[in-house]
């Protein structure tokens, strides 16, 4: 369908809360090179809000030939000055600044405007600077997306204090939650006020199959003492029910199909997510005494009226508030709409539950209730199935080789995630360590000056990450051809990879910024010689 809204179509993916948050944000970038050019591209593009471009350097030779936004007229400017100019015209909606200064000396300056920014990007720093880069962030509790496009090699890496997600959206979705197991009052009633047996063959085989499975278990339960189905054995005579009130050949009843496919639904109520029960379970909402306080979040503080909510079983029954969302099914128009509304007004009486409660824990900490708007306590509810708290490990926890996670390493490599070759993403992540060891003791990249020793640097890098690699007890092959590679690329940015991981990295950080979808947890590695990359949590 065609429409003058340029945002069409990512308004379908994260709608118009999600566009707003994502216009409301202020992204800083540190370092204007080819990366983060083309990753701040990605997010002007979508609409948002704005930008600041921190780097002190003028642009090259070598910006012109991996640089999109910079031109030969820009050859001796300040290239955050240029890049930020050429990112504006993309789009009319966002607003770009620049400031032509060291990137590590500005965010370890006590310039207040940090504090502003919704989250920093760190474009092709080396692993020494990172550090101080992300303790600024930590104390200031600002995500921080750091990416690298070092030769054929990429690398992203989140690093954040929390990120809570209210929509996680998982893929494939899973079925709605219709209460057939556990079905309320009111679904019971209708349900079971149509006598199957009385209708006709074209009225039959247009009932829901919400309404055959439950009247099926209704049934079975009153023939085997109030239990559901629970073996292998007593699943599969439930199954030949369904067959058995089948009055066409096998097949010629769509809903009598519906209803043996998704028969699964009737042996037990749905158990609460397993992210959601962390979430409910979290030591910032379940501390013994626990009182509500201002300083809590909108998502904590609804987290905690959801565990009230689910712990009163007598309202609840120990369920998650219901979406009211019913799934398309073969039925008649006028059953369809009757069920949609009795699972609406569920979902109403539920949200209402939920709301009084919220209400009271915002008294407990003293804020008042008109903090949480209406539409957000419904969009909590709603999605209430797919909360999720996302931690990530510091920079510290990473690089300290006591608190470095190995296990998660040697699990990785025994399950060949990113399979268990040389060309291993994880051995390419022992081959960046080693360049930034290599850059920390000699000021320079291995093989990045025409006066190098590539054949001393190649020695050296191979030492550094045969040490790193032998510090952490995994067994990765990094060898002295990985060592070879990596000097070879003196650290040049390629363009190719500096785009493929600027959308990668924009993606990432659109899921910060809106608090939707799943972010990557915690690292990507891209190996462009065999173009495949893998996440680890390191």
């Amino acid at each position: 369908m065609a429409t003058d809204n340029k945002y069409d179509r990512q308004l379908r993916l994260w709608g118009s809360h999600g566009q707003r948050l994502l216009s409301e944000s202020r992204v800083c970038l540190l370092g204007a090179g080819a990366t983060g050019a083309e990753t701040l591209k990605n997010l002007v593009l979508p609409g948002l809000g704005s930008f600041l471009v921190v780097d002190d350097k003028r642009v090259s030779d070598t910006d012109l030939t991996n640089n999109f936004f910079v031109t030969k007229s820009s050859l001796g400017k300040p290239i955050a000055k240029e890049v930020t100019r050429n990112l504006v015209e993309m789009n009319e909606d966002v607003s770009g600044d620049f400031l032509e200064t060291n990137p590590l000396a500005f965010i370890q300056s006590a310039d207040r405007q940090k504090e502003e920014f919704s989250l920093v990007i760190a474009s092709s720093f080396a692993k020494c600077e990172i550090g101080k880069v992300a303790s600024v962030c930590s104390k200031l509790s600002i995500p921080l997306v750091v990416i690298r496009s070092y030769g054929l090699i990429g690398y992203i890496r989140i690093y954040s204090p929390e990120i809570c997600v209210v929509e996680s959206k998982p893929s494939p979705e899973p079925a709605e939650d219709i209460r057939i197991a556990n079905p309320f009052p009111k679904l019971l009633k209708y349900a079971t006020s149509i006598c199957l047996e009385e209708l006709d063959e074209k009225s039959f085989k247009h009932v829901p199959y919400v309404i055959i499975l439950i009247q099926l278990l209704q049934t079975w339960k009153k023939q085997n003492n109030g239990l559901m189905p629970s073996t292998v054995e007593e699943k599969n005579k439930f199954r030949e029910k369904i067959k058995e009130i089948a009055r066409l050949p096998w097949g010629e009843e769509e809903n009598l199909e519906e209803a043996l496919n998704l028969a699964y639904m009737a042996f037990k109520p749905r158990p609460i997510p397993y992210d959601v029960d962390r979430v409910l379970a979290d030591s910032t909402i379940s501390k013994p005494n626990f009182k509500a306080s201002p300083n809590l979040s909108n998502f904590w503080l609804m987290a905690r009226a959801l565990k009230l909510y689910v712990e009163d079983r007598g309202r609840s029954g120990g369920f998650l508030p219901l979406s009211g969302k019913l799934p398309d099914m073969t039925s008649t128009t006028e059953m369809y709409i009757r069920l949609q509304e009795i699972y609406q007004e569920k979902a109403s009486e539920d949200l209402k539950t939920f709301s009084n409660m919220l209400d009271k824990v915002l008294e407990e900490a003293g804020l008042e209730s008109t903090i949480i708007p209406s539409q957000e306590r419904a969009l909590f509810c709603k999605s209430a199935t797919f909360l999720q708290v996302n931690r990530f490990r510091s920079f510290d926890q990473e690089y300290c080789t006591a608190t470095a996670n190995k296990d998660a390493m040697m699990m990785a490599v025994m399950e060949g995630v990113g399979d268990s070759s040389p060309q291993c993403p994880l051995v390419w992540y022992f081959a960046l360590r080693a360049c930034d060891k290599f850059y920390e003791k000699y000021g320079r990249y291995p093989g990045d000056t025409k006066t190098a020793d590539l054949r001393k640097d190649t020695e050296l890098v191979h030492s550094f990450g045969s040490t790193i690699v032998d510090d952490t007890g995994i067994e990765v092959p990094f060898t002295k051809d990985h060592a070879s590679e990596m000097v070879r690329f003196g650290a040049a940015e390629l363009h190719n990879i500096a785009a493929l991981m600027g959308g990668i990295a924009s993606q990432e950080i659109v899921k910060l910024l809106t608090r939707q979808y799943t972010p990557l947890n915690n690292t990507y590695i891209y190996n462009g010689i065999t173009c495949s990359g893998a996440v680890y949590e390191l």
